[in-house]
């Protein structure tokens, strides 16, 4: 690293260089989908023209923007401009200030009757552990994202079914839960970067419904109480209901890369904008917001009335979820959007500079940090975690499995490419996915490899497991589903920390890179 001495006299840039690339980022992504429509047959002249004047115009921003990077960048090497912090200070949750809070009197002692039954009730309704008959309702499957799941499943399966969408693209994590309409059937969900939300059978692959938006998602559904929730590319989050219909919509100020969570009767999520959301589960209405100092590209975490942000500020949040505001922070050092897995009162997940954190929530300060990467390279995805084991990937192709108490290396496994998704723990196994299409079963012992195969295309989001069943997708648009005769699993089985407690290369390196 480099220090460069500014002047105090320099100027101030405001906009910082990671704030540049970000919008590079997106212009990259629609441009890519503009593109996509000029392959169109079913559309009339006139749509393609107006298509090509707007990819005309993504193109000069994009070139324009560049040419504006690299002089930024000279210039503060060369010590001619400077950044500063600049704090939001938003009013939302001000109650002086905000007008939704102040409006009467009444509203205020609503607000307060309701945490109050919030907090009365909450225990009786979210201190059971979630059990297989729950599936894979989350992005990490439960509350706490361990990532984990005592589900039986073969070390040995087959492709069951395979579905193709042309042209298409996935970098999300599939739900899979208990079919609404048939009990005695599952469901999996999930949506693609075309704008998609697909609705599966889960035994046989066929298409139950489509919801489509105008740009993309690359979130993980969000399954509670029969109702979908996930955002998209746009800022736009929407509640979905068993049928494919729109429910609600809230529309935040950027696009959402955080999967939802649950706290009481309010969906979470994170965006882009640096707000971390809180909406009524059943309208949509704004209930509260926290304000960071940056993306937040990260899934929320929630145990007891808390929840865990890992931010690209550079800093772990711990909110109250009762009142939105900030019960602490810790400095980890480098922007992420890792989700943290909480075990106990210890939260894990690592860093863009490939540092991987442990942090006692109730002391709110760093219990230990891995800097086993020496190479530096980001940790993507999230970790899984149970009593005894904290399982995560890199982008220098290292699968490490890590003791909880302490960090000390339990074993680690290098493969043939990046890692870029989430593995999850499936009883005495790890399931992990790489950049280069293949999908491995690790023991949770030792990292020896039981079983690997190659798919079509590389994978970003992780795999889902339940009832049976694995189901991931791939960046070439192909969503597989694997399944076999399976095993059971003699491992105990704790509860489950819950609510209470190369489709094109350079897109997907700018994606990931960035993140």
């Amino acid at each position: 690293q480099q220090a460069v001495p500014a002047s105090e006299q320099a100027p101030i840039n405001t906009e910082t260089v990671g704030s540049v690339i970000d919008r590079l980022s997106i212009l990259s992504r629609r441009i890519y989908h503009w593109k996509e429509q000029l392959e169109r047959d079913d559309v009339a002249a006139d749509h393609l023209q107006s298509v090509r004047q707007k990819i005309a115009i993504c193109e000069l921003q994009c070139n324009e923007l560049s040419n504006a990077l690299q002089q930024l960048i000279d210039a503060i090497f060369r010590g001619e401009k400077r950044h500063r912090t600049y704090r939001q200070l938003k009013m939302y949750n001000d109650p002086s200030l905000n007008p939704y809070l102040y409006r009467s009197a009444k509203a205020v002692l609503n607000l307060l009757m309701a945490a109050c039954l919030l907090t009365f009730s909450f225990g009786a309704n979210q201190i059971s552990a979630q059990t297989e008959s729950d599936g894979w309702p989350l992005f990490r499957r439960d509350y706490g994202s361990s990532g984990k799941t005592d589900a039986a499943f073969t070390t040995n399966p087959d492709v069951i079914w395979e579905h193709a969408v042309k042209k298409g693209a996935f970098e999300g994590t599939p739900a899979i839960v208990v079919d609404p309409d048939d009990p005695t059937k599952q469901v999996a969900y999930i949506g693609d970067l075309d704008g998609t939300l697909f609705a599966f059978d889960l035994s046989s692959g066929q298409i139950k419904w489509e919801f489509k938006v105008e740009l993309g998602f690359i979130t993980a559904p969000a399954v509670k109480d029969d109702h979908i929730f996930i955002g998209d590319l746009d800022g736009k989050f929407f509640c979905i209901n068993s049928k494919g219909e729109k429910v609600w919509e809230f529309e935040a100020e950027s696009e959402i890369n955080s999967s939802a969570n649950f706290h009481g009767d309010n969906v979470l999520f994170g965006s882009q904008d640096s707000r971390l959301y809180a909406l009524k589960r059943k309208t949509g209405e704004l209930a509260w917001v926290y304000e960071s100092d940056d993306q937040i590209r990260c899934s929320i975490t929630v145990a007891k009335d808390r929840a865990f942000v890992a931010g690209c500020d550079g800093y772990f949040h711990v909110v109250d979820l009762i009142e939105g505001k900030q019960v602490g922070k810790v400095e980890i050092h480098s922007p992420t959007g890792s989700t943290p897995a909480a075990l106990g009162n210890v939260v894990f997940f690592g860093n863009q500079s490939g540092q991987f954190f442990a942090i006692d929530t109730e002391k709110i300060e760093t219990e230990w940090v891995f800097d086993g990467d020496r190479d530096g390279n980001s940790i993507n995805g999230a970790p899984a975690v149970d009593e005894n084991h904290v399982v995560f990937g890199t982008r220098s192709r290292i699968v490490y499995c890590l003791n909880p108490r302490g960090g000390s290396i339990r074993w680690q496994r290098t493969l043939k490419a990046k890692i870029d998704s989430s593995p999850v723990i499936v009883g005495d196994h790890v399931w992990v996915a790489s950049t280069d299409g293949r999908l491995f079963a690790l023991t949770l012992a030792d990292g020896e490899i039981l079983w690997e195969r190659q798919f079509a295309g590389g994978f970003i989001g992780s795999p889902a497991v339940a009832f049976g069943h694995l189901v991931i997708a791939t960046n070439r648009g192909n969503v597989y589903c694997l399944g076999g005769e399976t095993v059971e699993q003699d491992v105990p089985k704790p509860p489950i920390q819950d609510n209470k407690q190369d489709i094109n290369k350079d897109k997907q390196d700018i994606n990931k890179d960035i993140n």
